[in-house]
């Protein structure tokens, strides 16, 4: 990148809802009491089946807060929300999300002035190969791919920089998007801003060099034993003189 020279990011790649996401969504108003029936119990959680079929299920083993107001996005990008019914979630930021709730909130006369929250969950992504693995999860519901390196240790020595492939989930099918971090394109990558599951890997830089690096260590310990009995026999010999 050049000194101080502004680059473009692709902020319509930022993170899309789909189907089995889970929501958190509050509203609150100047009148609590109007906007309580918009939000869930706190100790159950809406789970709509991929036949449509709508039902409270009790959440165990998360805290209070975990448990408030998360919804289930079906099969069909649908939430069930209080008052409001099924409405389309699939698609949109969560952003968006919290317009559209807003508005079908003020539009049906319940609340003139809704305050809507909304925020993924459980938002996280997968790392795999030349940098740490395993699952992350991010509390904000937004993060970019250089962010989500940082997040995981960063790219180790013998990572490719040049080759980082971003795993995504496409309706049923997946789509591998490479990236060269190194390279202002990264910013402008529809894979810059990561989606909900997406997973990484950066594979080795240089697999022959990996080879000729196991090569030169089994025989510097082939060398070293071989080289054992004859150091003995000089230790001995200088003993005897």
């Amino acid at each position: 990148m050049e000194y101080l020279r502004a680059y473009k990011a692709r902020y319509d790649s930022k993170a899309l809802i789909k189907p089995d996401d889970n929501i958190r969504i509050v509203v609150n108003s100047s009148r609590q009491e109007l906007a309580a029936p918009f939000n869930l119990t706190v100790s159950s959680q809406i789970q709509v089946s991929s036949d449509g079929a709508v039902g409270s299920k009790e959440v165990s083993g998360a805290s209070t807060q975990e448990r408030r107001n998360v919804y289930r996005v079906n099969q069909r990008g649908m939430i069930n929300f209080p008052v409001l019914g099924m409405i389309q979630a699939s698609g949109m930021t969560v952003d968006e999300l919290q317009s559209s709730i807003a508005n079908a909130i003020v539009n049906g006369g319940y609340i003139a002035d809704p305050e809507v929250y909304a925020e993924y969950a459980d938002f996280s992504f997968y790392t795999l190969g030349s940098l740490e693995q395993g699952k992350h999860t991010v509390e904000s519901g937004s993060i970019n791919l250089l962010e989500a390196i940082a997040m995981s240790g960063g790219i180790t020595d013998k990572g490719d920089f040049e080759k980082v492939l971003v795993l995504r989930k496409s309706g049923d099918s997946y789509i591998m998007i490479p990236n060269n971090v190194k390279s202002t394109e990264v910013i402008s990558s529809p894979a810059f801003y990561l989606q909900q599951g997406d997973m990484i890997y950066v594979p080795p830089r240089y697999v022959e060099d990996e080879k000729d690096d196991t090569f030169w260590r089994i025989f510097g310990r082939i060398t070293s034993l071989i080289a054992l009995p004859t150091s003995i026999i000089l230790a001995i010999t200088q003993l005897k003189k």
